[in-house]
């Protein structure tokens, strides 16, 4: 592990790059799936329960993320297993919301699948990325 010296006594681990940018783009997506919530709360009382239940999932999912992109950041141990969590619970929302039209969205339903796919791919390379964060940093 890399470390840098801050004084003669006190030696502090330099950031690992793989860290920042997982760390950076868990907390973003939280952020984000936060806002989506707060964009669809007025038009709670109007829908399904199918696509409550997906909005309540994904504020679940982005809280999680959120919470493991700040914990990843701050260096504690749960932060892998909490952000394994997470992405996985946001890959399957992601696919019963827009692969399952049950989230309201502008999106071209010919496109839809290839969007699941996109974001599959995305979380396939962060779990990647967790994994290998998770062997060798801590």
């Amino acid at each position: 592990m890399r470390r840098r010296l801050i004084d003669s006594s006190t030696f502090v681990p330099a950031p690992n790059p793989l860290r920042l940018l997982l760390s950076g783009l868990l907390s973003a997506e939280g952020v984000l799936g936060a806002l989506w919530v707060a964009e669809q709360v007025p038009s709670i009382a109007t829908v399904a329960v199918a696509p409550l239940l997906v909005i309540v999932a994904r504020a679940v999912a982005g809280a999680l993320q959120l919470t493991s992109g700040w914990l990843l950041i701050a260096r504690r141990l749960p932060a892998v297993a909490i952000a394994r969590v997470a992405v996985l619970a946001s890959v399957v929302v992601t696919t019963v919301g827009i692969g399952g039209r049950l989230t309201p969205t502008d999106m071209d339903p010919a496109f839809r699948w290839y969007a699941v796919a996109i974001y599959a791919a995305y979380a396939g390379g962060l779990l990647i990325g967790l994994r290998h964060l998770g062997r060798r940093d801590w």
